[in-house]
């Protein structure tokens, strides 16, 4: 009797196992589908087979109309990711030679103006709550945003103030110093955080999302209280990828809105987000002798061209030529 291959599951089931096996986050694999998404509803596909018939064409073709669409470089780079990581990862299909397609082009633009170290201390100092503790913790240790809302109990080791920073950009994991400053903040908030957990466990509740296949392994993981996120919600949430209830970390909606009112009261004309923070830090850090190598090791780059660039080249912070006045 001839077998018989078993039904392939939907596309989308697929798409979210290969993300589990590949350990992308959360916000990369939503950016992934939505790019995609608007891949199938631009070309109108119907089926697998009509994704496949001339999958470097359509792609191409699709790049193309982004681009005259006005996206920027950095988004036509990332559509065109998510549907080489669906074609080649989800379907299985090896892309041939990709037809000419416009690219999107970057704009000559002056960088911004830093926060300086005085603006952005005083920023974070008028942010209140658990809000202005994640800020001033951006800025103390030049944590990416969504570094420090992932920082789960375990990650916080107070005894040698160091903060372990797992699964950042790259899916690279770093050690960053622990600022003596927010140790007693971060101890209060640690241990309110242990008595929450261990009254919604005696509720039967708890449960946090891990990341990866972790959770698969050993499920009692997500109950752990070393699991915890330190800045979570204030309220359970229903997680989109199990569909199960828990706290989840602070939304970065929730650090931007108030950063955005702290800078409008205090009337501080400088645009500020908690990415510019991190790139504040690494010019104070310059500023008081930090070797380069080491603000390098702090900030997780890879390359040191990108270090440089947060810090700003000599040529762009100010001209060297003086005016008629001067």
């Amino acid at each position: 009797m001839p077998q018989v291959e078993p039904p392939k599951p939907r596309l989308r089931v697929r798409f979210d196992n290969v993300v589990a096996l590949r350990h992308l986050s959360l916000h990369t694999s939503r950016q992934y589908w939505h790019h995609f998404a608007r891949f199938v509803q631009y070309h109108r596909l119907k089926s697998e087979a009509e994704l496949r018939d001339g999958a470097e064409a359509k792609i191409a073709a699709w790049l193309t109309a982004e681009a005259r669409r006005g996206v920027s470089v950095s988004t036509q780079h990332q559509a065109l990711n998510a549907l080489v990581f669906v074609f080649r990862d989800v379907l299985n299909l090896e892309l041939g030679q990709f037809p000419a397609f416009a690219r999107a082009t970057r704009p000559e633009r002056l960088p911004d103006v830093p926060a300086s170290h005085e603006d952005a201390m005083k920023i974070v100092g008028a942010v209140p709550g658990d809000a202005g503790l994640a800020l001033r913790l951006i800025y103390g240790s030049a944590l990416r945003l969504h570094d420090c809302l992932r920082l789960r109990l375990k990650d916080l080791d107070f005894a040698n103030g160091e903060i372990y920073v797992r699964g950042s950009k790259g899916d690279k994991d770093r050690v960053v110093p622990l600022p003596s400053k927010l140790a007693r903040e971060l101890r209060d908030l640690v241990a309110r955080r242990e008595v929450e957990h261990a009254a919604e466990k005696r509720d039967g509740r708890g449960w946090v999302f891990l990341p990866g296949l972790l959770g698969r392994k050993n499920p009692k993981l997500h109950f752990e209280t070393g699991w915890q996120y330190v800045f979570a919600q204030a309220q359970d949430s229903r997680d989109p990828s199990s569909g199960k209830r828990g706290r989840h970390h602070t939304l970065p909606d929730t650090l931007q809105r108030a950063l955005r009112s702290a800078r409008t009261q205090l009337r501080i004309k400088k645009r500020i987000t908690p990415h510019s923070l991190r790139h504040a830090s690494a010019r104070e850090m310059e500023r008081r002798g930090t070797p380069i190598a080491e603000i390098q090791k702090a900030l997780g780059h890879r390359n040191v061209e990108t270090t440089m660039r947060y810090l700003g080249s000599k040529d762009t912070r100010k001209p060297r030529v003086k005016g008629p006045l001067d």
